[in-house]
């Protein structure tokens, strides 16, 4: 079952510029998106009927201004509620009178609706398990993100969690803010609440945040960066919200003096596809004004046909598109369809035609103009125009099935023509959950599961962007129940895990990597009333202090993600100064490449292959060697060893005078000895076990600051 958050404006268009140079206008002559003018209009016209309600109406929107700062100040003022997120951008929550005061202002570009993205849960029942996030890793670092901020934008928090916690039992969580469940926090503050953040979310939050940076509660159920501070935000995932929550941790991060990566395990469909959108472009801008690291989930839609796509090879050829309405209700006691197509060409022009339809009986009528009106109301509509962002045409569309099936009769479904100019390209997808293309009559175009890199994080330019592939294909409960996964194989990629490409820049691939996104175990939220949910994923329960924390299994590229946020705190850990461009290098370069993922250097399945922590920690490492900063600042172990079954690997962390490396038996006689001088952070050095006969051993490793010793095993 998939958790679903949506709003009938959930899936708003975004068609404002970043960065103008004079006002510019939508395609609509207005600047008003053409969606939120004709929901202006609505809700204008709504009240003049005297059936709009006690207040007025209000809107999430995102206002492109020129000076997006001096008029955040004049706007409060005057009573706005406007923030501004930088020089270009303002967010607020606006009534319909207030929209179109200011689309009278000369300083005003564009103002567009913010869109609602959604939890990327994949919760498969009976059939998630795993015994530890850590499965193959073998890997005994002194790196654990101390010194790192960790920040979590999602919903389903339980911020008291003792996963949460040092050693001490005092708390890591350095700010809690609640946006998204009532009663909201107006600023982040330190104070937490003693249960979870009231929403129904299936505990997604915590299980996201503990893979992430959850501490061993004895159960070897700790997250990849145990020791990380954390930044929690339990959003309503409002795009204009989610840039507000993004700029907190970011200037929290910089107050701290921390390096920061932000995890957002969420998204939608509905959009470009290509990094143009007024919200991937600010957030962009954002990440790289403070140095930080976006990573965000590919989404789970890889198994849908939520896309189709036609390439036009002869002027005025027409193919066309039919809709698979829901079989239950997806926004209360309606069932919405909701979809979007953008043609590639990115000159302004409209090349291709849309003409909606209904059909029924084998026989396709299209809709008219005063049957299009019929459509539109309470939020809903088809809107059709030139995207301002990216200069490229658009079409579409909200509506409820329950009017068309009004308008062409009880088994009406609807459907879009397309008639396009030679070499015209055309993409559409359906929003999750919001109808499919329905591929059983052969006479329109097939819907597919290709192009689906998420909007909201994934789409974001300078964001990781994290695939799923299989760990293991089955587990078992705390009742003792075995579950599996039918048709999963360990080491492919997950048949969930949406693929790329995306449409943006050609030098950018999304997704980037693949980490493991089945059957991770990891904290639940206890005080979630969607745990009742989830009883049969529920695999451990610790009663401390006369209190019972539940741990349980989960499965989507949400589980995935945080596995390499926490990745990356350990590399920021060792060089705090990396970039997100240097990131995507040490993906690029270190991912690792088998019989599922193929040779190729990239695949819009794996990206640039499967995570590995050590490869990527010692090119880290190296690098921070490069470019000359302080040895490693919150760790004073030596080295981090990785051991593999034909060799144990020795990577110094940081510069060295002299290193003594031996191995002993555990009778004490010594087997192997190395002494090594003028030493580089990042350097390797490999103990082949080769002759060593089965058997505990004892690894030592002396530099002129430390010793250290480990206990190892030759089977």
């Amino acid at each position: 079952m998939k958790k679903q958050i949506l709003y009938t404006l959930a899936f708003g268009l975004t068609f404002s510029s970043s960065v103008m140079a004079q006002t510019a206008l939508c395609g609509n002559g207005s600047k008003m998106s053409t969606q939120l003018e004709r929901l202006v209009k609505q809700a204008t016209a709504a009240k003049a009927r005297g059936i709009s309600a006690s207040q007025p109406e209000q809107f999430s929107i995102l206002i492109d201004a020129k000076n997006a700062e001096a008029l955040e100040k004049e706007l409060q003022a005057e009573g706005f509620d406007v923030t501004a997120i930088d020089e270009n951008i303002l967010s607020a929550t606006l009534t319909a009178a207030q929209i179109q005061q200011l689309s009278t202002r000369n300083d005003v570009n564009i103002m567009q609706v913010s869109r609602k993205f959604r939890p990327l849960l994949k919760q498969a029942r009976h059939d998630i398990g795993a015994d530890k996030v850590h499965a193959g890793t073998n890997l005994d670092t002194p790196f654990d993100g101390t010194g790192v901020l960790i920040g979590v934008i999602d919903q389903g928090f339980y911020p008291k969690h003792l996963a949460f916690t040092n050693p001490n039992n005092e708390t890591r969580v350095k700010m809690w803010w609640r946006r998204g469940a009532k009663p909201t926090t107006s600023t982040p503050t330190t104070v937490l609440p003693n249960q979870g953040d009231g929403l129904q979310a299936q505990g997604h939050a915590t299980h996201v945040a503990n893979i992430a940076g959850g501490r061993n509660l004895g159960n070897d159920l700790q997250g990849i960066a145990p020791a990380a501070d954390l930044y929690f935000i339990s959003s309503s995932f409002d795009e204009k919200e989610m840039l507000e929550d993004v700029r907190a941790i970011a200037q929290y991060a910089q107050q701290k003096k921390r390096p920061f990566v932000v995890n957002m395990s969420l998204g939608a469909q509905s959009g470009p596809h290509d990094g143009s959108t007024t919200y991937d472009r600010t957030m962009d801008r954002l990440f790289k004004r403070y140095n930080g690291v976006l990573v965000a989930a590919a989404g789970n839609e890889g198994e849908d046909p939520i896309h189709t796509y036609h390439k036009f090879t002869a002027n005025n050829q027409s193919k066309s598109f039919l809709v698979k309405t829901p079989e239950y209700p997806n926004n209360g006691s309606k069932t919405l369809l909701i979809g979007q197509c953008w043609e590639t060409i990115a000159d302004g022009q409209k090349h291709v035609k849309f003409r909606p339809f209904y059909y029924n009986n084998g026989a396709k009528t299209y809709l008219t103009d005063s049957q299009i009106a019929t459509l539109s109301g309470g939020g809903m509509g088809i809107d059709d125009d030139i995207d301002q962002n990216n200069n490229k045409h658009f079409f579409s569309f909200v509506l409820n099935s329950s009017t068309i099936e009004s308008i062409g009769g009880g088994d009406a479904q609807f459907g879009v023509e397309i008639t396009g100019q030679k070499d015209a390209e055309v993409h559409c997808w359906m929003e999750v959950e919001y109808g499919e293309f329905d591929n059983s009559q052969g006479i329109f175009l097939r819907g597919d599961s290709k192009y689906l890199s998420s909007e909201g994080g994934a789409n974001v330019p300078s964001a990781i962007s994290v695939a799923a592939y299989t760990l293991s294909t089955r587990f078992k409960n705390v009742d003792g129940s075995t579950y599996t996964l039918p048709g999963y194989t360990a080491g492919k990629i997950a048949k969930f895990s949406s693929p790329g490409p995306w449409l943006g820049d050609s030098t950018i691939m999304k997704p980037t990597i693949a980490a493991p996104g089945t059957f991770i175990l990891s904290a639940f939220n206890q005080y979630d009333h969607g745990l009742d949910d989830l009883q049969e994923e529920i695999t451990h329960k610790l009663v401390i202090n006369g209190k019972t924390y539940y741990y349980g299994a989960m499965n989507g590229t949400s589980m995935a993600t945080p596995v390499v946020t926490g990745t990356i705190a350990l590399w920021m850990q060792a060089n705090p100064k990396l970039t997100s461009e240097q990131v995507v290098e040490i993906l690029k370069k270190t991912a690792r490449r088998d019989r599922y993922t193929g040779n190729d250097t990239w695949t819009p399945t794996f990206g640039y292959g499967k995570l590995d922590v050590y490869e990527g920690l010692k090119m880290a490492l190296t690098m921070s060697n490069s470019t000359g900063i302080n040895p490693v600042e919150y760790t004073n172990q030596p080295v981090t060893i990785n051991m593999k079954p034909e060799a144990w690997n020795i990577l110094f962390n940081s510069d060295e005078n002299f290193a003594h490396i031996a191995v002993y038996s555990v009778s004490g006689q010594l087997l192997n000895q190395r002494n090594l001088q003028g030493i580089s952070r990042g350097q390797e050095e490999t103990i082949s076990l080769s002759g060593l006969p089965a058997g505990v051993y004892l690894l030592n490793v002396t530099t002129a600051n430390a010793t250290v010793s480990k206990k190892v095993v030759v089977k």
